[in-house]
């Protein structure tokens, strides 16, 4: 939730007004008065401002500032013609020969009087005390200031809000407060007179001070308005002078409640009070809380709108030559630049397809040595099993026994196949059996579609016991579909 604290500082004192969250519907409104004088510092004020209004509330809260009248010197200026954008310089400088001992630096700002021809503008000058002092008491509360800016107009603000309707003819707004009462004469809710006067009485709710400035107001407001009259006189607060003002007066009085300016939470409304003399300070505030900007803000004056000179526009012609002719220099330059790029590209991927074809000569060699090493890579435990099971098919003392289909091992050889294309392997086997018959069923024993086998009896001997006939078998083994996987 946003918090604007707005102080209105005067010699004698200090009023606060502090707005908790929109300036169309807050959360909570809160007023204080606290004493000020010569010696007390910025710290002390900014002490008995927290105290008042207690240090959470005022946790984050932007700060604005309606500096004192002691500190600021007003003047209207007549002004020849001139576009808006040129009335900054123009008031400065008419305003350094009118006001005697300007400052160069001085914090100045300005607002149009009347219509827009009519030339006039009221000029405002801060003091560097002024200015200080505002800057100090803020930043003693924790801040720097947003916005610096008259009493009167603050009022004037808040009168604006109060209206709730659209502005017609001629009005003269009023606000008073202890011994000073700011009177601003609107024609069409345009500014047409500003006065911020002492009361002889410094008594606020003086009906008669009141009503005497207000009748000087008139005369001065009807010079400024051709000899037109003012329509309605707006009291801003004054509920205890209205009465006596009313009746001095011929014209008609209207007196706005300062407090309902904004919406509060159901409960809070009625009990919000508040007197013209809270007008500046929560004026000010709604209007920071609203982002509205205050007529004269010397924190943020109007400033000339810097015209842009044919040195500016000559420079920004030259660049963009230069800009045109680099473009087409780097377009020249890549249309001879892109076929070199292509070229490089080409030969690039020439290179790594040439480096990879390599890899893979390699590769491919390695490959054909290992299916070369696969193709007679044979499990010669296996086949050793297979070719003794064929043999010898029944253990010598199983129950039945072919005695006379048995044989005995008396050389086994295995060889690995030779020659480039080689494949495979070979079984060569020695044997004797107890006859010639033994070699037909041992060769059908031995034979399947990865063995080849060949047979032949060598010659009948005595160099076996019992097993005369002497015969030898070759096994070709071919690689299965395991084995050339």
């Amino acid at each position: 939730m946003t918090k604007t604290l707005a102080l209105e500082l005067t010699p004698d004192q200090v009023r606060a007004a502090l707005v908790e969250g929109d300036a169309h519907a807050a959360q909570r409104v809160s007023v204080a008065t606290v004493p000020a004088g010569r010696g007390i510092s910025a710290s002390d004020l900014a002490r008995r401002i927290t105290d008042a209004l207690g240090r959470s509330a005022l946790d984050k809260a932007r700060l604005a500032v309606c500096v004192g009248r002691s500190h600021l010197q007003l003047h209207v200026l007549q002004l020849p013609p001139a576009p808006d954008d040129e009335l900054p310089h123009l008031v400065r400088f008419q305003a350094s020969r009118e006001l005697s001992g300007l400052p160069e630096d001085a914090p100045l700002d300005f607002v149009k009087l009347g219509g827009d021809d009519s030339g006039r503008v009221m000029v405002a000058c801060l003091s560097r005390e002024g200015l200080a002092q505002a800057q100090a008491v803020c930043r003693a509360l924790g801040s720097e200031p947003t916005c610096i800016t008259l009493p009167a107009l603050a009022a004037l603000s808040l009168a604006r809000r109060l209206r709730q309707d659209d502005a017609q003819g001629v009005e003269l707004v009023v606000c008073a407060r202890q011994g000073l009462a700011d009177l601003a004469v609107l024609d069409a809710d345009r500014l047409t007179l500003l006065r911020s006067v002492l009361l002889a009485n410094q008594d606020a709710t003086n009906g008669d001070a009141i009503a005497n400035e207000i009748r000087r107001t008139l005369a001065a407001g009807r010079q400024q308005l051709n000899g037109r009259d003012v329509d309605q006189v707006l009291l801003v607060g004054q509920a205890d002078a209205t009465r006596t003002i009313t009746d001095q007066l011929v014209i008609p009085c209207r007196q706005l409640d300062p407090a309902t300016a904004v919406r509060l939470p159901e409960g809070q409304q009625d009990e919000l009070t508040m007197d013209g003399a809270y007008a500046p300070a929560f004026g000010l505030a709604l209007d920071v809380a609203d982002g509205r900007r205050s007529e004269i803000d010397f924190l943020a004056p109007r400033q000339a709108v810097e015209q842009p000179s044919s040195r500016r526009l000559h420079v920004l012609a030259g660049a963009a030559v230069a800009a045109m002719a680099l473009l087409g220099a780097w377009q020249a330059y890549e249309a001879w630049a892109r076929p070199a790029r292509e070229l490089a590209r080409v030969q690039a991927a020439a290179r790594l397809l040439e480096q990879n074809a390599t890899e893979l000569t390699a590769i491919e060699a390695d490959a054909a040595e290992i299916d070369a090493w696969l193709a007679t890579d044979i499990n010669w435990l296996d086949e050793l099993q297979r070719t003794g099971e064929a043999i010898r098919p029944h253990a010598l003392d199983a129950d039945v026994f072919a005695t006379n289909d048995d044989a005995v091992v008396t050389d086994l050889t295995f060889k690995v196949a030779n020659g480039n294309d080689a494949v495979g392997g070979e079984i060569v086997v020695h044997a004797a059996g107890r006859s010639s018959s033994v070699v037909p069923p041992l060769e059908e024993r031995l034979r399947d579609t990865q063995h080849r086998v060949t047979g032949r009896v060598i010659e009948q001997d005595d160099a076996v016991e019992n097993y005369p006939t002497r015969f030898e078998i070759e096994v070709q083994v071919l690689p299965g579909v395991d084995d050339a996987e």
